[in-house]
């Protein structure tokens, strides 16, 4: 049974700075495992070279853009079935409308809270792989929606449930 935090992850922002503040996100979660990409085609090249447990993409990128990465993910033979979440600066309601009708498992407006990406992620992962063991996750906040993440030395809180797991 896999850990949700031995996940590997695929990150694609061409700002190295949001790179890094979803990293941080991730380490926080646990998730060391992280592959970076600038643009859509760095990423599409590293999907097709390994297999991720959720990609976490912006929309507007030069080159190729979240929507036609994430049209090339839901093509491919292999691994179509990969959780992409998408973020962007572009709050406009139907860009969100767009990206989740072209197949993406999750939608964040820029400027995000942290607690976004701490509901998110483990969510989309737990998704993918139903098998997936939360262990040694734990609340990391203690007030309001659960944020985990790995602690080996303190006990596991069970999961939050949301209205997907409901």
């Amino acid at each position: 049974m896999m850990n949700i935090n031995q996940a590997r992850l695929l990150v694609v922002d061409d700002n190295a700075s949001m790179r890094g503040v979803i990293r941080s996100v991730l380490d926080e979660l646990g998730i060391v495992e992280v592959d970076e990409a600038e643009d859509g085609e760095v990423a599409l090249r590293l999907f097709s070279e390994g297999a991720y447990g959720l990609v976490i993409t912006d929309l507007y990128m030069p080159r190729l853009d979240g929507i036609g990465l994430l049209q090339a993910i839901r093509s491919a033979s292999e691994r179509q079935d990969t959780p992409v979440l998408i973020l962007t600066g572009d709050d406009n309601p139907m860009r969100g409308v767009e990206a989740l009708t072209a197949g993406a498992d999750g939608f964040i407006v820029k400027p995000f809270i942290t607690s976004s990406l701490f509901d998110q992620v483990p969510r989309l992962l737990a998704r993918a792989h139903p098998s997936a063991s939360e262990s040694g996750v734990r609340d990391i906040r203690g007030v309001g929606p659960s944020v985990r993440s790995a602690r080996p030395d303190e006990p596991a809180l069970p999961a939050r449930r949301t209205r997907d797991s409901a």
